[in-house]
């Protein structure tokens, strides 16, 4: 399901973030260009239908969000947006090494949420409507648009 995969890429974004800013040595000296865009298109799309996961499902989902959606404002805390790159902040030596704990404090909600995604009963037909039942344990592809 997309919302899956884009926890997915999220995830790994911040792992790969984190972990460029750890490794770099100049980030010391320098400082650091960090993005401070994440990808969450869709999640804004599925959000009239988050009714169709569970009380606990939608919990773990938007608390991963949450994380997300106030990562930019964390990260403009100690440092400041680019502008000539509106989706990077430059962050000086001094404060260099804290993104990459922040980055990796967002990814235990962010598991949370895929896990608990992954275990949904209604995972096949949160992006497809009607309702789409398992074959064999996995979500059947989604209908074409072309017929």
């Amino acid at each position: 399901m997309a919302l899956i995969e884009e926890l997915q890429i999220n995830r790994r974004s911040l792992e790969e973030d984190s972990r460029k800013l750890k490794g770099d040595p100049a980030n010391e000296e320098t400082g650091a260009l960090v993005p401070s865009d994440r990808m969450a298109g869709a999640y804004r799309s599925f959000l009239l239908r988050i009714g169709l996961l569970s009380a606990g499902e939608v919990s773990k989902v938007m608390e991963a969000y949450l994380s997300l959606e106030t990562y930019t404002a964390r990260l403009f805390l100690v440092g400041v947006p680019v502008r000539t790159s509106p989706r990077h902040a430059q962050v000086p030596a001094r404060n260099a090494g804290l993104p990459a704990g922040v980055q990796e404090g967002m990814l235990e909600p962010i598991d949370q949420a895929i896990e608990t995604l992954e275990g949904a009963d209604d995972a096949c037909w949160i992006d497809l409507l009607p309702r789409a039942p398992r074959v064999q344990g996995r979500c059947p592809a989604a209908p074409s648009i072309f017929g």
